[in-house]
């Protein structure tokens, strides 16, 4: 979403992105960079993936509430804080599975 937003997927000229608010090109462009980084590291099974993941989904809620940039970022946003939460329930399950030593 991030970067197709960027190069202009689906907007005239000039782009959508050209004539948002400073603020708001730096959360989009913010997001461009932090999702495949968040990304690599959950496929790598790095710790510091579910920082970068919900640093991004947070993100992508305050650019989707305070500066939509379209209805479908709400809409995957939305997407992404149900699916913390079922990654939330899922750790909080193995958790109490997992015998302590």
């Amino acid at each position: 979403m991030s970067w197709g937003t960027v190069i202009g997927i689906g907007s005239g000229t000039p782009s959508y992105f050209e004539t948002l608010p400073m603020v708001a090109q730096g959360a989009v462009i913010w997001g461009a960079i932090v999702n495949p980084v968040a990304a690599v590291g959950l496929w790598l099974r790095a710790n510091w993936a579910i920082f970068f993941w919900m640093a991004a989904i947070f993100t992508q809620l305050v650019l989707a509430i305070w500066a939509p940039v379209s209805a479908m970022l709400l809409v995957v946003t939305l997407v992404e804080v149900v699916l913390i939460g079922i990654y939330w329930a899922i750790y909080v399950r193995t958790l109490r599975e997992t015998p302590v030593d």
